[in-house]
């Protein structure tokens, strides 16, 4: 059912009706808010708001994949006594309306079509939430895929290692996480209360391949069911890892976690986290935008400890930007270090040990 409910939002309509769908949304989640507040099963255990977000968007929005968790929500109304579809159908009458002063004259046709759709997504809706079905893991097996969640989807098929980086100021923690379900758009996946605590802070956060030929994705979390640590990952853009920094005249050392970056200059500065380093300089994931330029002089402060390994190293030192690539939420920043001899044996002797003991 799930299935039938993606391809029926795929609609074309809501494709070129994009704009009233987003102006919309905040009275329609308002609206059943306040419904959901009224009808609150364990007060101040769930977020209404966060529900009847995730709701609009599993339905209304184009670009988003419906997950069963977003909508089975919603059952708490039928469990009360009320009956689901009324409720729907109240909602979307208002929707409705709205639609048609929106569109003022020449709305007819755009109406009729609206009406349909709303009353097939009810339909569904009433059947999905009357039944308990098995989640499907493939939500949208018709639906031609992004780049980046095909990939994704067949990593998963091998059974190969995916890491996911979520970062704050002051900690990274890296978990190797379960793929749950696939969509169009994104994909649903299990990870650790650790990590939860981190997204519920910052969304932007980072996926690793743990593969030989090393790929990172930046992704947006939104966190599907606190409960199981699902967490719904979005936008996912793969990051360019391959950037020479002098030539790769050093030998590198790739690095996942463990590690925390200060890059600075006399205006602003992030942080971020490792993901290779050589005596000649680093690449640092971070999910903060910056006004830095390549070419630019800044301040690194690098961080990087493995107690398990006992491996340990932390210096201060100065460096040049040598590239800067990412997309809105998540950034790969390339710095050529301007090291001392003693703190390039340091770097060199952590590359050696990283490299012997992966």
């Amino acid at each position: 059912m799930i299935t039938k409910i993606n391809i029926t939002k795929q609609d074309k309509f809501f494709k070129k009706e994009q704009e009233f769908f987003s102006s919309y949304k905040k009275k329609f989640v308002n609206e059943l808010t306040k419904i959901l507040l009224e009808n609150r099963d364990e007060p101040f255990v769930t977020d209404e708001l966060n529900i009847a977000n995730n709701f609009y968007d599993a339905l209304f929005d184009f670009n988003k994949d419906c997950y069963e968790y977003q909508l089975l929500s919603l059952d708490v109304l039928n469990k009360n006594g009320l009956k689901f579809q009324y409720i729907f159908a109240s909602l979307t009458q208002h929707l409705i309306a709205d639609f048609i002063e929106y569109k003022k004259s020449n709305s007819s046709k755009s109406v009729i079509t609206l009406i349909q759709l709303c009353a097939n997504l009810q339909n569904k809706l009433v059947e999905m939430l009357s039944s308990k079905q098995d989640i499907t893991f493939d939500i949208a097996p018709t639906l031609e895929k992004k780049q980046s969640v095909g990939y994704l989807r067949d990593i998963s098929r091998l059974k190969e290692k995916i890491k996911l980086i979520a970062h704050l100021r002051s900690q990274t923690i890296t978990q190797e996480i379960e793929t749950v379900q696939i969509g169009k758009n994104s994909i649903v996946v299990k990870t650790s209360s650790e990590q939860i605590k981190i997204l519920k802070e910052n969304t932007n956060s980072f996926i690793f391949l743990d593969r030989i030929d090393k790929k990172y994705f930046g992704t947006t979390a939104k966190i599907l069911c606190e409960k199981d640590g699902t967490v719904i990952l979005e936008n996912i853009n793969t990051l360019e890892t391959r950037l020479f920094l002098n030539n790769r005249r050093y030998e590198r050392a790739s690095v996942v976690d463990k590690s925390l970056i200060y890059i600075s200059n006399d205006k602003e500065h992030i942080t971020g986290n490792l993901i290779d380093i050589s005596e000649g300089g680093i690449g640092v994931l971070s999910p903060s935008k910056s006004h830095f330029e390549k070419g630019q002089d800044i301040i690194a402060f690098v961080s990087y400890e493995d107690s398990d390994k006992k491996l340990n190293l932390n210096f201060e030192t100065s460096g040049i930007l040598t590239s800067v690539i990412g997309k809105e939420h998540a950034f790969r920043y390339g710095i050529a270090l301007e090291l001392s001899s003693e703190k390039k044996k340091l770097v060199h002797d952590l590359v050696q040990s990283i490299n012997k003991n992966p």
